[in-house]
């Protein structure tokens, strides 16, 4: 499972959220940690992100649960390098209404999930994934035309939660893994938005 998850939904549903979490893990114990407030200051960003490093009290994982309904944005800035690399045994559950609330580059470390957020979040990849070669080149190719840097981002962010949300899952875990990388790359200055959408266009399988 993908070390960082969106849920877009009530934070009421982070109980249900959790337990399917902990299942999702599939691990015989884990230390579960749960935040559930109206608002979500810095100053328990910063105190989260500490407790989010040490390591479980019990079993083989941690999992943080954070539900909130609102989020400073000096707060989703203190999350930005945790989301990105955690520790080896974290995992990160954010439980948010609205995508809108969010900044784009904290969007981009989580991988949406859940069949109850609101939103479709692979309705790009969908489409792409079920495209012929020639069809693919010709929807990045519209993109680098355009110096669309958010489509870009968009699509890969989108195919990265497609393949997540897969059940087969395991078979495409290369793919998973040149998704994750293209996400931290396009964020860099000097990053070649063409290489990384000519390379998705030719290399991924065609599912329809």
């Amino acid at each position: 499972m993908h070390h960082a998850l969106l849920y877009i939904d009530s934070p009421n549903s982070c109980k249900s959220c959790t337990k399917a979490l902990q299942k999702e893990l599939n691990v015989s114990s884990i230390d579960t940690r749960v935040y559930e407030q109206e608002k979500f200051p810095i100053a328990d960003a910063r105190t989260l992100v500490q407790n989010i490093q040490t390591t479980p009290l019990a079993g083989e994982k941690t999992l943080t649960v954070i539900a909130v309904e609102k989020v400073d944005i000096e707060a989703q800035n203190a999350l930005l390098k945790i989301a990105e690399e955690p520790p080896k045994h974290a995992h990160i559950a954010l439980i948010v209404p609205s995508i809108d609330m969010l900044l784009p580059t904290l969007i981009s470390r989580f991988v949406l999930f859940g069949s109850n957020s609101g939103v479709d979040d692979t309705s790009s990849a969908k489409e792409f994934m079920s495209a012929t070669t020639a069809a693919r080149q010709k929807i990045t190719e519209k993109i680098v035309k355009d110096k669309d840097n958010l489509a870009a981002k968009t699509l890969i962010r989108d195919l990265e939660s497609f393949f997540a949300k897969s059940s087969e899952k395991e078979k495409y875990k290369d793919e998973i893994q040149d998704l994750m990388a293209f996400r931290q790359y396009i964020e860099q200055r000097g990053a070649s938005m063409k290489f990384m959408l000519e390379h998705l266009a030719l290399t991924l399988p065609q599912i329809k």
